[in-house]
């Protein structure tokens, strides 16, 4: 995490490779989390950021998309 957090999001990478709409080409989970978690409170834990990003995981738009080969890493 960041020295701003928990004021702000922290940033979130995948090591392993994903193809995923909240994701970027080099596994980034995108900069600006307020797309997954719009009402982000100092309240707010690294847990549920793992929430948020397996939900988004789970959405239909996500587990139609093809991924990437088992073991491929950015």
């Amino acid at each position: 995490c960041g020295p701003r957090y928990p004021s702000v999001p922290p940033e979130v990478k995948f090591m392993s490779k994903i193809n995923m709409s909240a994701v970027d080409g080099e596994g980034n989970v995108v900069r600006n989390m307020r797309k997954l978690m719009p009402n982000w409170k100092y309240a707010n834990t690294i847990a549920d950021v793992l929430g948020e990003i397996r939900k988004n995981m789970a959405s239909n738009a996500n587990r139609r998309l093809n991924q990437p080969p088992e073991g491929a890493n950015y």
